[in-house]
């Protein structure tokens, strides 16, 4: 996908507050088998911890982020605070937590270290902590998917585009699953887009349990509804919950609409693709885009009711239903090689 000019459209992971007292960028990763919990939007004791692109560089001081941060767009949110930073000519995030997260998260470093070791590309990259700034100084993405979903014209991802996305999401899940790890609460607010189309998805609120059917203490948020299967939303860590959202977001991209609409008559996209009441796969059509092409004259080729098919089986209503993450990866890059 080609780097896009959003004008003056705000596209970073924003950690925004979120409607009815909740945060949509509230996300958790979870590691199965270990005895304790932690959130990433708070600290840890290390001073920083460089990884990724910076492993030949200190990070910056924390009198040049602090100099930054008085220059830079703050973009508040319900557990911390993100801004857009630069220094050097390097554009970077630095999320700041509030004051209030410092008791709870004091007990939480060696888990934050675990954060920071976590690498791979479609992985949104922490450089480092800075422990008397409270916070994370990590990759700048420019886009949340949903909100790229939202632009018009040429700016708007088209098939091949979105097929290349799913494709990075699982990606992503896949080295998460072999690293033992659960997002938990995957939607398209968390999933960020590079200025080369790229995938990544985003950090925010990790949360680590001592067993597979531990509860977590992360609370439920109106953010959630619609990309978190009830295990998930009961606090239970399992991998099938990250393939549950994976359909979702399968599913928003097929579309076009948001996974939830309250007003909207059924409010979740889901029922359209499974209820029995409501089951419509013709509303479940982007037609902004278009979703076929022809390899030869005879060949037209048409994903999206592949994408649906596949979107039903991850969003299957029980764990045992859903498929394993490489049968999901191995569906979407099928579908995204074939198109040519």
């Amino acid at each position: 996908m080609e780097p896009r000019s959003t004008g003056n459209i705000q596209y970073e992971d924003q950690d925004e507050p979120c409607h009815g007292g909740c945060c949509p960028w509230l996300n958790c990763f979870s590691r199965l088998f270990r005895a304790s919990v932690i959130y990433a939007d708070v600290p840890k004791a290390n001073d920083y911890s460089p990884i990724g692109d910076n492993d030949d560089q200190a990070p910056p001081s924390d009198s040049a982020i602090q100099s930054a941060i008085k220059k830079a767009l703050a973009l508040p949110g319900f557990f911390s605070t993100t801004y857009r930073i630069t220094i050097d000519g390097k554009v970077s995030a630095f999320k700041k937590w509030k004051p209030e997260m410092s008791s709870y998260l004091s007990d939480k470093d060696q888990l934050i270290e675990q954060l920071l070791r976590l690498n791979h590309e479609s992985l949104r990259i922490t450089y480092s902590y800075h422990v008397h700034l409270g916070g994370l100084l990590q990759e700048y993405l420019p886009y949340s998917l949903r909100q790229l979903m939202t632009l018009k014209g040429d700016k708007l991802p088209q098939c091949k585009e979105r097929l290349s996305i799913l494709k990075d999401v699982i990606n992503g899940l896949c080295y998460l699953r072999d690293s033992n790890v659960v997002h938990n609460c995957l939607t398209s607010t968390n999933v960020l887009i590079d200025n080369n189309g790229s995938a990544k998805i985003s950090d925010g609120c990790l949360d680590f349990t001592g067993s597979v059917h531990a509860q977590s203490t992360l609370p439920s948020h109106v953010g959630k509804i619609g990309y978190c299967c009830n295990e998930a939303l009961c606090g239970k860590v399992i991998p099938a919950n990250d393939i549950y959202s994976f359909g979702a977001i399968c599913l928003e991209l097929v579309s076009g609409e948001p996974i939830f609409v309250k007003k909207r008559r059924p409010s979740m996209l889901r029922d359209y693709l499974m209820h029995a009441s409501h089951k419509n796969w013709k509303k479940l059509k982007d037609k902004r885009i278009s979703w076929k092409v022809a390899i030869t004259k005879i060949d037209i080729y048409r994903p999206r009711k592949k994408l649906l098919n596949l979107a039903a089986w991850c969003l299957a209503e029980t764990t045992q239903e859903r498929p394993p993450n490489f049968e999901v990866q191995r569906t979407c890059i099928d579908l995204y090689e074939r198109w040519p």
